[in-house]
């Protein structure tokens, strides 16, 4: 993932289990591919990003304004 967003954005890869340290708001954005990582994530305030491919997941950042 790091090779698609360059260095202006931290890219973190963790466990599930501690997924909510990285959560501090819904500046923290969470792309993955299970839909309860998803909610679990909005649940703790963050914005998340269910991953279905590449192309996806960053038009949903453009979206957002992320990108």
């Amino acid at each position: 993932m790091r090779r698609y967003f360059g260095p202006q954005i931290k890219v973190n890869i963790v466990y599930r289990q501690e997924k909510k340290n990285y959560c501090h708001g819904k500046d923290y954005i969470l792309i993955d591919d299970f839909q309860e990582n998803i909610d679990d994530w909005i649940s703790y305030g963050g914005t998340g990003i269910l991953f279905k491919d590449a192309e996806s997941a960053m038009k949903e950042m453009q979206n957002l304004g992320i990108l």
